[in-house]
């Protein structure tokens, strides 16, 4: 394994794993539908889980309240919506559609239900993140001159779009973390395998990359310490994982024989969500922290 520090490059011979079980035979289950539900994403108050669901055949757009324990639909539509994001505001839900015929980007608006393009450029998007500030976005977009998807982010104040990667892999699912400095995503031959994992700051340097762990589903913790991914390097199905950025204290977290994608803590850090893979689908899932440790 390798990972930068600034402009050091500094080479991981082994790495110690530090083992904590979490029990996901726990977790609350809060989709109870069949079919895919996913892509989960928290308000910023930790009181609400945007996510897709292809319940009605295409994919929506609903929501979980956890005060009342009830999942409603958001976004419902005869296009196909998905990867749902807050905005920094909470007020605001930035989705992905191809209602254009192309993957492109969208805000809803929750008290209006108004939806609007969320700016104005020719090029295929999806998978939006914001740092604490609403002044912009990271996003995975489509490069014709690459052929790939890669990193980009845009300005609302000055209209700046800028291509922060430029690989011959396909760099998708960006993650700001909750210092908005760096952003962690990963790389991959495809869109359905993970690869390196990579973070970068703000304006598109590397600061350190991990290219051992076949990771995926990348995901801060709330103080923006560590990385929580998913991998099939032990155990096939994918088992869920966590590194600090700086690359040390690799743990395991679960194992167990379920599959596990796209871990997710409340900004207040008291749940993980994640989605659980089954027989029938793909359901959401609650794992309480503060009574697992």
């Amino acid at each position: 394994m390798r990972f930068w520090l600034g402009s050091c490059l500094i080479w991981m011979m082994s790495i110690h794993i530090f083992a904590q079980d979490l029990d996901v035979t726990k977790a609350q289950r809060i989709t109870r539908s069949s079919g895919e539900n996913i892509q989960g994403a928290w308000s910023p108050d930790s009181q609400m889980i945007a996510f897709q669901t292809n319940r009605n055949g295409s994919w929506d757009i609903y929501c979980y309240r956890m005060a009342e324990d009830t999942v409603f639909p958001l976004i419902v539509s005869s296009a196909n919506v998905r990867n749902p994001e807050w905005f920094p505001d909470g007020k605001r839900l930035v989705f992905d559609s191809d209602t254009l015929g192309i993957d492109y980007l969208f805000v809803y608006d929750i008290d209006s239900k108004e939806v609007s393009p969320l700016f104005k450029r020719k090029i295929q998007c999806k998978e939006a993140s914001f740092p604490p500030s609403p002044r912009q976005v990271y996003f995975t977009g489509f490069d014709k001159i690459t052929q790939k998807w890669q990193i980009y982010s845009y300005d609302f104040i000055y209209d700046n779009l800028n291509q922060l990667t430029r690989y011959t892999e396909n760099c998708i699912d960006p993650q700001v973390a909750p210092d908005g400095k760096h952003v962690v995503y990963y790389k991959s031959p495809t869109v359905f395998e993970g690869s390196s994992m990579p973070i970068i700051n703000w304006y598109g340097d590397e600061v350190s990359v991990f290219d051992s762990l076949q990771a995926y589903d990348p995901s801060w913790d709330p103080a923006g310490l560590k990385v929580f991914f998913v991998s099939d390097r032990d155990d096939k199905k994918g088992e869920l994982y966590s590194i600090w950025k700086n690359g040390t204290h690799l743990e395991r977290l679960t194992f167990d024989s379920l599959e596990i994608k796209q871990p997710s803590v409340s900004p207040d850090g008291q749940y993980m969500l994640v989605s659980l893979v089954d027989s029938v689908g793909s359901h959401l899932v609650l794992i309480n922290l503060d009574a697992q440790y």
